[in-house]
Parts: C-alpha cells; structure tokens; sequence
C-alpha cells in the first residue's frame, strides 16, 4: 500500500502540529518554573525587609531611611507583578508591571514623570540638524551665553 503524497504532507503538518505543542507544554513549565524560583525570592527578601526593618526601628529609629526601606518594597511588588505577568499572559499585567516600575523609579530618585519616562529616538536626520540634541530644548550653558541665567 502506497501512501500518497498528501497524506504525507497531512503527517508532516501533524508531526510539526504536535512538535509545537509539545514545545509550548515546555515554555509554559519553564515560565511556571521561573515564577515559583523568582516567588521565593520575594517571600523571602520580604522577611528580610520586615527583619531589618523591626531590627532599625527597635535599635535606632533615627537612622530609618525611608526612601531606602520604600524602594525595597516597591522592588518586591514590582517582582510580585512579574510573577502575575509570568502567570497570566494578559496585557494588563504588562500594563501594571510598568506602572509599578515606574512608580517605584519616581519614589527612589523624586523625580517627575518627564524625567522618569525615556525620550522617544530621535531619527538620525534630526540628529544630524540639531547635534543630537532634542529641538527645544535648551541647556543652561545655552541660557548663560545668552545672559538669561547667571
């Protein structure tokens, strides 16, 4: 018995069909792998931020630094929102793990979204005309050459 042609091309798609499937069983177990690895890192970075955290507060409430003890926390529920995104595979947890970023690079360094967001490239023609600086933008050294600023 002779197989025909197209039965061979419907056997080579079943056998690709089934190598996929079997490669996506493994990305899947190997996503859920790294988030059970990455969530006891975060429970226990928790334990130790609530360890040292009670230790400073007993012994020395004066040398608390709140900016410190609020950008590991923020680092935890940034992680924690990871796992979430590892987890789910929607769009909203990519969404709240940028925010969570975000908002975590705003409290650590008190800066304002503008200087918290990156600036979108420019082209290189643009590069090119303004010296790779953003048009409209104008330095302080700019501002003291023309007296604004002293």
């Amino acid at each position: 018995m002779e197989i025909k042609t197209d039965d061979k091309v419907k056997k080579g798609v079943n056998v690709n069909r089934a190598t996929a499937a079997y490669f996506t069983k493994i990305a899947a177990f190997l996503e859920f792998f790294v988030a059970a690895i990455l969530l006891v890192v975060i429970l226990a970075g928790a334990i130790l931020l609530a360890v040292n955290l009670t230790g400073d507060l007993i012994h020395n409430p004066q040398l608390v630094d709140l900016n410190q003890v609020l950008g590991d926390a923020l680092a935890l529920v940034v992680g924690i929102e990871f796992i979430k995104m590892l987890v789910k595979h929607a769009p909203e947890a990519v969404v709240e793990v940028l925010l969570f970023a975000i908002a975590r690079e705003m409290v650590v360094t008190h800066a304002g979204s503008a200087e918290t967001l990156p600036d979108p490239p420019l082209s290189l023609p643009s590069k090119a005309c303004t010296g790779g600086r953003r048009p409209g933008r104008v330095t302080g050294v700019e501002l003291q050459d023309y007296g604004y600023w002293n």
